[in-house]
């Protein structure tokens, strides 16, 4: 039995574009959006690491505390993952929540990967 193999209409091409269109990206929505922000906000994403930036903006939507206390770590030791683990700020109210903490479920993730 031999199968019949679809056409594909102009409307089904133009459906798949519109599904590839990079311009909805995450990084690109982030830089569309940066110029609504307040301007110490978007001085801020301007001068951290690209791939901060997503979750910076997720910790400034309000919606995960979790989010919001590592990208106040992360910014804290100059977006050093591994410095966030070395934290020598004990009397940081943020301390006893950080993340990447030694022996923490999400550095032996790390570890298993590396």
């Amino acid at each position: 039995m031999v199968t019949k193999q679809r056409e594909f209409t102009l409307e089904d091409r133009e459906r798949a574009k519109k599904s590839r269109d990079v311009s909805k990206s995450p990084v690109n929505l982030l830089k569309d959006q940066r110029k609504t922000f307040d301007p110490a906000i978007a001085k801020r994403l301007e001068q951290m690491p690209s791939w901060s930036r997503i979750r910076y903006m997720k910790a400034m939507r309000g919606k995960s505390p979790t989010t919001a206390i590592t990208a106040f770590c992360l910014e804290c030791v100059g977006w050093q993952r591994q410095e966030v683990s070395l934290c020598t700020a004990p009397a940081c109210p943020l301390y006893p929540y950080r993340p990447f903490r030694p022996g923490s479920e999400e550095n032996l993730e790390e570890e298993e990967d590396v």
